[in-house]
């Protein structure tokens, strides 16, 4: 008997939330199946713009499931997600610079 694939959403939910390591095994997984996981990574995004503070908040220290999220997109080159970012950097203030750090000028070239 063969364990069953995991669902897509639970590969992406498993990047979210406080961690205190790096979700190595959860990274590889989403990667694995990247093309079918991309609709639900922009999702991530999307949230994150449409209301930074109310995502950090659900998010808790500690999360990099948006940068999680980011790093896979750019790996697919998934131009659906540069809508969303790009909402998400427009925001006043240090909303993005809260939600995804250094990665706005290190990581998003």
């Amino acid at each position: 008997m063969t364990d069953a694939e995991p669902e897509i959403a639970d590969l992406v939910a498993a990047l979210r939330g406080p961690s205190p390591r790096y979700k190595r095994t959860e990274m590889a997984a989403v990667h694995a199946r990247l093309a079918d996981c991309v609709p639900l990574l922009v999702a991530v995004v999307d949230e994150a713009a449409d209301d930074p503070d109310a995502f950090e908040e659900r998010e808790g220290p500690n999360s990099f499931g948006l940068i999680y999220s980011l790093h896979l997109l750019a790996r697919a080159g998934a131009e659906s997600a540069h809508e969303p970012l790009l909402r998400l950097l427009s925001h006043p203030g240090e909303t993005s610079d809260d939600l995804i750090g250094a990665a706005v000028v290190e990581d998003l070239g």
